[in-house]
């Protein structure tokens, strides 16, 4: 909180400097300038000259500016998740849901009130321009004598107000999309760390969290900038009637009624475009999803000849798409049709209805009505953009609440405690959380003893870990897959059987006491519940009874490695700043030495999607250094060795597990007896 106020205070003191024509303090080059930069430079963009004149090269990683501090995601989800748990504080005692658009409103209130105070005073200048100054230029031209000196003020005075609504708009338009980018960035930390949070429900999210991260999100940055041009609206409308008032005086009703006719149209199709987009943001999370499982089990897919099925299941999904995204369109041209003929009716209505009455109009009135109608027209030209961008950013908002209002795994959490000790578990008993598993999963665990159920299991798929995905979505497209199903999914259940339960595996009865800086060796059978072992000291297992108790950071080195799309640095810093002599030793310690000399741009090799360009050891060494360089207290390593081969496992087991993590809290688990023998104290775990 500290922080937070602090940088709250930066960033408030940073804001009124940039009211300042310069900025004479030096700058750091290593951080974004706009936010540091003098007024005119901001509101010119001319501090991205530089970077734009890099372009003609290229750009490379070390020509993108880091973001200021204020700017970081980190530091504005922290705020607005402050701001959502007030919100269900209030909401708890008023007795009703939580509204995340609350807590949203809340963070940017300050900015968009700005925002539309600079709206405002272009509004203002841009109505002072197109219709006074016009009308005065038009007097001054029908009258017989001139005055060069009226000719230079008109002349000036017309320059001046339109370099001064330039900077008007550029500023209003520059800190609206610094605030639409600043609640995205703080959104999407919230999903991510929502997301490491949730409760299992054998349920898969990944497409739609991704379609929430991707699509969703622009939208919410759409409508946040949208919000300033319509909060400016009724002062536009005022200020175009009253205007409108002075010049032709009550006729102009008249145009008002016709475009205020027009308006409910309007409002009524982007209303419809609101409901279409919630359908297609439900047919776009099928398609991701499908499109997950299908990449992720290609292999089956291929060997059983599954390609067109699957291939139809994903275009029907995506005509229902299009069909959506097509009615959407149809709906938005209606609506950019009806926008800037508003003024022109209102204009022709006007002058019918003077020259019905028998009244004239001069054409320097005609002229100057015109462009009023045509700056309110302008204004009211954006708002079917703007009503189409809020009412799509609330349905995102609603199926961004849905997430966040989601059940979260209750971790056991880690009682701190000052002793000699690293871990003390006491009396504890944990269990993994119910799941919710596809029919077809439930038929097979029930005749799990069944030799030729076992039997016909093994035909139908050659990864145990992806049999219940594909049969769970070849069950739900089994009209189109008849010839898949004939040969593998005879067995399967019909789609309208009741989904079971998994029964929940548990630890029970566990007691360990380590001492810090134990090299402890835990061994067993497969599934005997290591690795649960290692889960429930990390807090990922729900924790029925009994006590826990941990002193100091722990990093987990898991059997499967997680790898992203970044350099081998990056992947092995992990956020962490670079310490050339703890990095070399980490290096040397977790035998990568070499595979940096035969990687082409040794550890700044790009690595593929989960690790595609590197092998299962490799894999499995970038896990292990990621922990080492961590250099935090206790380490659970969950069997690092298994992956690699004989003269490896030896060397990291000597001079990374024995060597470098010398002196700190290691739970190895293994099968090698060899290294067993080596470890301070073993444990062997059976049935849980």
């Amino acid at each position: 909180k500290m922080r937070e106020a602090r940088c709250c205070n930066a960033k408030y003191t940073d804001a009124l400097r940039n009211l300042l024509p310069w900025r004479p303090t030096p700058k750091d080059p290593r951080y974004l300038p706009g936010p540091t930069s003098g007024l005119f430079s901001c509101t010119s963009l001319s501090w991205m000259t530089g970077l734009m004149y890099r372009t003609r090269n290229g750009l490379k990683k070390e020509d993108m500016w880091k973001l200021q501090e204020v700017d970081g995601a980190e530091l504005n989800y922290e705020r607005l998740q402050r701001l959502w748990e007030e919100e269900q504080q209030k909401a708890g005692q008023q007795d009703r849901e939580p509204y995340l658009k609350n807590a949203v409103t809340v963070s940017i209130k300050t900015r968009t009130i700005v925002t539309i105070v600079l709206s405002l005073v272009y509004t203002a200048l841009m109505f002072l321009l197109t219709s006074h100054i016009m009308h005065m230029t038009l007097n001054y031209v029908s009258a017989p004598e001139v005055d060069l000196w009226q000719a230079g003020f008109v002349i000036s005075l017309v320059v001046s107000l339109n370099l001064i609504r330039a900077y008007m708009f550029n500023a209003m338009f520059i800190v609206a999309i610094h605030t639409a980018m600043r609640t995205v960035g703080a959104l999407q930390a919230m999903v991510f760390h929502k997301v490491l949070r949730l409760q299992y429900g054998g349920e898969d999210l990944s497409g739609h969290v991704a379609n929430i991260i991707n699509n969703d999100m622009e939208r919410i940055m759409e409508a946040v900038i949208s919000i300033v041009f319509l909060a400016s609206l009724p002062l536009t409308t005022v200020a175009a009637l009253v205007y409108a008032w002075y010049i032709v005086g009550a006729w102009c009703l008249i145009g008002y009624v016709a475009i205020f006719l027009i308006l409910p149209i309007i409002n009524y199709m982007q209303k419809m475009i609101g409901h279409i987009r919630a359908k297609v943001c439900k047919v776009s999370d099928s398609r991701v999803s499908l499109m997950t499982e299908i990449l992720t089990n290609i292999r089956l897919i291929k060997m059983y000849s599954w390609e067109d099925s699957f291939a139809k299941n994903i275009e029907k999904l995506r005509s229902e798409e299009v069909s959506h995204v097509r009615g959407i369109g149809l709906l938005q041209a209606v609506n950019l049709t009806l926008s800037p003929v508003m003024s022109s009716i209102a204009l022709l209505t006007i002058m019918v209805a003077i020259t019905l009455s028998g009244e004239s109009i001069s054409a320097s009135t005609a002229f100057t009505l015109a462009s009023v109608l045509n700056s309110f027209q302008y204004s009211l030209g954006t708002v079917p953009f703007m009503l189409r961008s809020i009412a799509e950013a609330r349905v995102a908002m609603d199926r961004l609440q849905a997430i966040m209002m989601r059940k979260e795994h209750k971790s056991h959490g880690f009682s701190v405690i000052q002793n000699s000790l690293a871990i003390n578990i006491q009396h504890a008993s944990f269990q993994w959380s119910t799941i919710t598993t596809p029919p077809a999963a439930a038929a097979d665990a029930a005749e799990n003893k069944d030799k030729n159920a076992q039997k016909s299991q093994k035909k139908q798929t050659s990864n145990s870990e992806n049999k219940d995905v594909v049969k769970s979505e070849l069950n739900k497209k089994e009209s189109n897959c008849k010839d898949a199903e004939n040969n593998s999914l005879s067995e399967a259940s019909s789609e309208s059987q009741p989904a079971a339960a998994v029964p929940k595996q548990q630890l029970r009865g566990v007691n360990l006491s380590i001492p810090k800086g134990t090299l402890l060796g835990i061994c067993g059978g497969v599934g005997a519940g290591k690795s649960s072992l290692l889960s429930a000291i990390c807090g990922d297992m729900l924790l029925v009874s009994g006590d826990v108790q941990v002193n100091g950071r722990v990093a987990l080195v898991s059997q499967q490695a997680w790898i992203y799309n970044d350099s081998l640095r990056d992947n092995l810093l992990m956020g962490k700043p670079y310490n050339k002599e703890r990095y070399d030793r980490m290096i040397e310690a977790c035998a990568l030495k070499t595979d940096l000399q035969i990687l082409p741009d040794a550890d700044n090799t790009e690595i593929g999607e989960k690790g595609i360009n590197l092998s299962g050891g490799q894999k499995q060494r970038v896990s292990l250094g990621r922990a080492v360089y961590s250099n935090h207290e206790i380490l659970l390593l969950d069997d690092p060795l298994s992956a690699v081969d004989t003269m490896v496992a030896r060397h990291i087991f000597q001079h990374c597990i024995t060597g470098c993590l010398k002196g700190k809290t290691v739970l190895l688990v293994t099968h090698a007896l060899h290294f067993l023998e080596q470890c301070d104290e073993v444990v062997l775990v059976k049935n849980g």
